[in-house]
């Protein structure tokens, strides 16, 4: 028997299940480049940033008036830098479960599901998950040197992701953890859901009431000449009028929105890639009109630097308004990690990656993270330091006043139309693209809540219609008490915090059983096992993310018991 890292492999009268075959596939797949359902590392980028970016980043500006620059850079770093690893775990954890499943460790549907999807017919093995379970499978057990020790046979570890099959997060979860891994992280994606689609309506009710006046709302009439509906641009601060136009919007995009569900639109690709340009639109022209504003006129004279650039000497390079103000850094914190992360859908972005560009995966990653991060740091220094702690949360909403060389009463005595029509399309686009998100992901929440009935329910049609339903109606009805966009994205952080620790979690128990299944040298490390993946920094990212939950948890919890929005010094004259 050999004892080089290449022993004796035994062919299984089942079907083939030699390192040849496994090689043999891999080549199938790499020479799968054009293949229609892969993608490259460039395009897997793009989708990855697509999949990212989103309305929640017009709510980042705020929060810098609140921190400081300086909280808000470290802040910034910390999180991304966090996001970032936990999200590279996630090549390292497919790899290490598909790896385990192909050996037959993990749950029995798990494994029929990827060998039916990879067309390997692998001996059946036990269920019980011990290393015991698949070592007639492959080679000798090494130690760490190279040599055998005892003649003991453990198998292959075969650690190619495949384009085949995707393992989603909730199913690696239950690979992992079983049912109860499972079931918290369903419980815990439901609410991430809820959250996001409350945030969409609040957008989208929000933006519509700051554009389209209702001057026949009996609210209106009686204000008489106190009416003014510039007042809708900034929903804590919300007149009469201002409630019920808001209120009627949240109704029609509730009753769209309830009709929209019965239909995929996600598989219109052609209306997806005009909203998502839409989004990517609105986020520029944003930003570059916020840039040349610097050097014409300040956004609130009076609190801005007398000489160009403009910046808003409210933001200050600490938290302004005493100790309380300290809090907002929770809020911050938990904006950017709702903002930053695709943990939940990342196993479906890797899937189409093709094999050839495997080994470009976590570049591929560390790139998208770049962009991320750019366009995160623009929005929250460039605008923030420019709009301040005293504009609405919903960045857009800037724009209800607006001449292109002035704002607010300035730049009503003087109107431009080429600004007024930037400006209602800035207000416009959110609207327009969200209407149509907010069905996607009441899809995907109600599939969430569906697979936690027993199988023989979950194609009830009545089920399916409930938990449809049930996906928007509260969330929306929701929406219309509380309108603070900042509040919807730092309560969605609280759950971002769990989902983002996912990876983390499930790679600790996946580094132990590869090396109990697959020995100390093969069970080790995987193609994708970066210095990231050593356990000090794996507990290191899992010990920031735990102090985040409890911060803003607590963050939370003194903003419901004062009845509201942490008072602020700055925004009273």
């Amino acid at each position: 028997m050999s004892t080089s890292g290449q022993g004796k492999v035994r062919t299984d009268p089942d079907g083939p299940s030699t390192s040849a075959t496994i090689e043999e596939k891999h080549r199938r797949e790499s020479n799968q480049v054009t293949s229609p359902g892969t993608y490259s590392a460039g395009s897997m980028i793009g989708i990855a940033v697509n999949y990212i970016v989103g309305t929640g980043c017009l709510s980042l500006a705020k929060t810098t008036g609140n921190v400081g620059l300086i909280l808000t850079l470290v802040i910034m770093l910390l999180s991304s830098t966090t996001i970032l690893i936990l999200l590279v775990y996630f090549s390292d954890v497919l790899s290490r479960a598909f790896a385990l499943v192909r050996a037959g460790w993990g749950p029995r549907a798990s494994q029929e599901r990827v060998r039916e999807a990879e067309g390997v017919n692998v001996p059946t093995a036990s269920t019980s998950a011990t290393p015991s379970s698949s070592v007639t499978l492959e080679l000798f057990k090494v130690d760490a040197d190279g040599r055998t020790r005892n003649n003991e046979a453990y198998p292959i570890p075969d650690y190619h992701i495949s384009n085949d099959i995707v393992l989603c997060l909730s199913e690696l979860m239950r690979i992992f953890f079983g049912s109860p891994g499972f079931y918290i992280y369903q419980i815990t994606n439901i609410i991430f859901f809820f959250g996001t689609i409350w945030s969409y309506g609040n957008v989208v009710a929000s933006s519509l009431t700051s554009v389209i006046p209702m001057y026949l709302l009996p609210a209106y009439k009686a204000a008489g000449s106190k009416a003014d509906w510039s007042s809708c641009a900034s929903p804590n601060g919300y007149a009469d009028y201002c409630v019920h136009s808001y209120w009627i919007w949240i109704c029609i995009t509730l009753v769209i929105s309830c009709l929209l569900v019965f239909f995929d639109l996600s598989k219109q690709k052609i209306l997806q890639t005009i909203f998502t340009a839409c989004r990517f639109l609105v986020i520029i022209l944003v930003i570059i009109i916020t840039f040349v504003m610097y050097f014409i006129a300040p956004f609130d004279p009076d609190h801005s630097t007398l000489n160009k650039p403009y910046a808003n000497t409210q933001v200050g390079l600490l938290p302004q308004g005493g100790s309380i103000a300290w809090m907002y850094v929770a809020g911050q914190f938990s904006s950017l990690t709702f903002c930053q992360m695709c943990h939940h859908s990342m196993p479906e972005v890797i899937k189409p990656l093709r094999q050839t560009d495997h080994k470009k995966l976590n570049s591929s990653i560390y790139i998208t993270y770049a962009i991320i991060f750019s366009i995160s740091l623009l929005v929250l220094l460039l605008c923030g330091y420019y709009f301040g702690p005293c504009s609405p949360s919903l960045l857009t909403l800037n724009f209800t006043e607006w001449n292109g060389r002035a704002w607010g009463a300035d730049a009503v005595k003087s109107p431009n139309v080429a600004a007024t029509i930037f400006g209602y399309i800035i207000r416009l686009l959110p609207p327009i693209y969200i209407i149509t998100a907010i069905p996607i992901n009441a899809i995907t929440m109600a599939g969430n809540i569906i697979i936690l009935f027993p199988l023989s329910l979950q194609k009830n049609i009545y089920l399916t219609v409930f938990s449809k339903l049930v996906s928007i109606i509260p969330a929306m009805i929701v929406a219309g008490f509380a309108r603070d966009l900042g509040i919807i994205i730092e309560f969605s952080g609280l759950t971002g915090f769990i989902i983002v620790s996912c990876s983390a979690i499930m790679l600790i128990r996946a580094k132990k059983v590869c090396k109990q299944v697959f020995g100390t040298t093969n069970g080790a490390k995987t193609p994708y096992s970066t210095w990231m993946s050593l356990n000090p920094i794996i507990y290191t990212t899992l010990a920031i993310c735990g102090f985040g939950f409890v911060f803003v948890t607590a963050y939370l919890i003194y903003l419901t018991a004062i009845g509201g929005s942490i008072p602020s010094t700055q925004c009273s004259s």
